[in-house]
């Protein structure tokens, strides 16, 4: 029993060791103003970006390249909004309990497939209740020939324009679910 005394108080160490490194983590970013609006022509209304050490970097979401900061705080979960950088900069936000488990994540420039060569336009905001809403429109150009010939010189161009709306919500969990 004395053995196994000091190989507990080890592992309750380093347990332990690993939350106060990501509350370290989260406690050094800064905490970000709502509404904060990102759109997928690059526009990112937010102050800073922060790089990420190398010791926490194990904290980031697959392919993040920066931390924008905390989305909020509470007793039970954090919200972290990180950004994937590339032609198109893609926020992706992350909850994680007190002591840094993740507990879901959302891309929130994922597209469906079916919308390939279609004009996208995505508008995604933070906003202060926890909701995030996301408002896409999307452009198709269809052509149309007269009596079914595929002849380009008598297609006539016609434009369809939609518009949609997502309000997701982090719950008291941490899980980010659509209303």
């Amino acid at each position: 029993m004395k053995r196994l005394v000091p190989i507990i108080v080890l592992a309750v160490i380093a347990g332990c060791s690993g939350g106060n490194e990501f509350k370290k983590f989260s406690g050094a970013l800064p905490v970000l103003q709502m509404p904060l609006k990102f759109d997928n022509s690059g526009l990112i209304q937010a102050d800073a970006h922060v790089s990420v050490p190398d010791e926490f970097k194990r904290y980031l979401p697959s392919g993040a390249d920066l931390v924008l900061g905390k989305l909020y705080e509470d007793d039970k979960t954090i919200g972290i909004v990180y950004l994937r950088t590339g032609d198109v900069n893609t926020p992706v936000v992350m909850t994680y309990s007190p002591d840094g488990v993740k507990l879901d994540s959302a891309n929130l420039f994922a597209y469906d497939d079916d919308l390939q060569g279609a004009d996208v336009k995505r508008l995604v905001t933070f906003l202060s209740d926890r909701k995030i809403q996301t408002v896409d429109s999307i452009l198709i150009w269809t052509e149309i020939y007269p009596d079914g010939e595929p002849d380009i010189t008598d297609a006539t161009r016609v434009q369809q324009l939609s518009m949609d709306t997502v309000i997701r919500l982090i719950d008291k969990n941490g899980k980010i679910v659509k209303e």
